[in-house]
């Protein structure tokens, strides 16, 4: 049981984290540093999910998240610029109301 305590905290930490850097997102100037350390993030999910394949589908929507917003700073890093923030809301939406099991 304490497993599962550890990981639904370890994964609303993770939904946090991604909340905190969408809005960082619209105030950084180091875009690529802000996509690297979302990146670090979107690859410790990755084994998470393959240690938990039981939760890999809710797992796998964080790992989604953390890749849009990764492909936003990369895009912004580029100097291509950022989408509208409607366009970047949206993609990290599901998150938004919905805490892990």
């Amino acid at each position: 049981m304490d497993e599962i305590d550890d990981l639904d905290a370890r994964l609303r930490k993770s939904v946090l984290r991604l909340r905190a850097w969408r809005w960082m997102s619209r105030i950084t100037e180091n875009p690529n540093e802000v996509a690297a350390l979302l990146s670090t993030e979107a690859r410790f999910l990755i084994d998470l999910g393959r240690e938990h394949p039981s939760r890999a589908k809710e797992i796998g929507r964080l790992i989604v998240a953390y890749h849009n917003m990764i492909v936003v700073m990369q895009r912004a890093g580029r100097g291509t610029g950022l989408p509208s923030r409607q366009d970047r809301c949206s993609r990290v939406n599901f998150v938004d109301g919905q805490q892990p099991r």
